[in-house]
């Protein structure tokens, strides 16, 4: 751009500012609010697109889009080393994942958590090997008693929503009485807690927390002979235990885990907050179609399918 100066003539060349290296290009501006709509409100590239079009008259182009997605992926990069730094840090770390097909493949996401900061992380297998971020975790790590969690150095809290519901099914299919107890057990060290944190205590009294694991023990001993194992076979392979036996042998080598919480106020209840943290990577997929089982579910499924990777596994976000 030039402009000649009215007094003396002098003409003087304008700058573009740095972001701008094409002849025609959509401004930064645009390019965050393309990615703003599609990956924080949860529209479809369509839906995104059209959106666009009607409010700034603008036709973005999937590469555009895609270019705008690359360049934000990259910056949080910094804020990820932080965050993950944190979590490793931190006393307690609610855990959790959720599959979503990506490409008409099943992937995984995972998202680690604490009360500022979430961490998300990617990967195209379920397994130890990708949640790596976990392996340097000082505190406790809370989850649903998923085996590669369990094998993960460091100390282990388990979601007792998850063990309540167990129970409470079990208790339904068999009336068993130690059931009933356990349930009940569970239910007053939660409100004990919720006292205790009221009352700035960081742990129950020494003598309640021994009565929790004497009660816990008792209660299931309670159970072993209404389930015994089951007896041997001439078929090859391990005997089909009941579940009311495999939740017994989960209960007595998950003790610590379990009555992690009179030790610890710091420990939740149950894994809710990393079940929240997922739950709006599920609603994309609702919304935009991604976990249909094929890419040709309906028109924009495999384009918004191979996006996924991109827009939904993201890397680390403050919250």
């Amino acid at each position: 751009m030039h402009k000649a100066r009215p007094v003396c003539q002098a003409v003087t060349a304008g700058e573009f500012p740095a972001a701008v290296a094409q002849p025609v290009q959509y401004s930064p501006r645009t390019q965050a609010v393309a990615v703003y709509l599609q990956t924080y409100q949860l529209l479809s590239y369509e839906r995104m697109a059209e959106a666009l079009h009607d409010l700034f008259g603008v036709r973005l182009s999937e590469g555009t889009w895609a270019n705008a997605q690359a360049t934000t992926y990259a910056i949080p990069g910094p804020v990820e080393q932080v965050i993950v730094a944190a979590i490793q840090q931190a006393d307690v770390v609610p855990v959790d994942e959720t599959g979503q097909r990506v490409g008409g493949r099943p992937e995984w996401f995972y998202t680690l958590s604490m009360a500022l900061l979430t961490f998300y992380a990617h990967h195209a297998k379920r397994g130890q090997e990708a949640i790596g971020v976990l392996l340097g975790c000082l505190g406790r790590q809370v989850h649903d008693a998923w085996a590669p969690y369990l094998t993960l150095p460091g100390r282990s809290a388990l979601c007792n929503a998850h063990l309540l519901r167990e129970l409470i099914g079990l208790c339904e299919d068999t009336g068993q009485a130690w059931v009933q107890k356990l349930i009940r057990l569970l239910m007053s060290m939660r409100a004990m807690i919720d006292t205790a944190r009221a009352a700035g205590q960081t742990e129950l009294p020494a003598r309640q927390r021994a009565g929790f694991t004497a009660a816990f023990m008792r209660f299931l001993k309670e159970g072993l002979p209404a389930n015994p194992p089951p007896r041997p076979t001439s078929q090859r392979g391990r005997p089909k235990q009941t579940p009311a036996r495999n939740l017994l042998n989960r209960l007595i080598t998950q003790r610590d885990a379990i009555l992690a919480l009179p030790h610890d106020s710091r420990v939740p209840f149950d894994n809710n907050q990393a079940e929240r943290d997922l739950r709006m990577l599920k609603v994309r997929s609702q919304v935009c179609g991604l976990d249909c089982r094929s890419a040709g579910g309906r028109p924009g499924v495999a384009a918004d399918n191979e996006r996924a990777r991109s827009s939904s596994s993201c890397t680390s976000y403050q919250t």
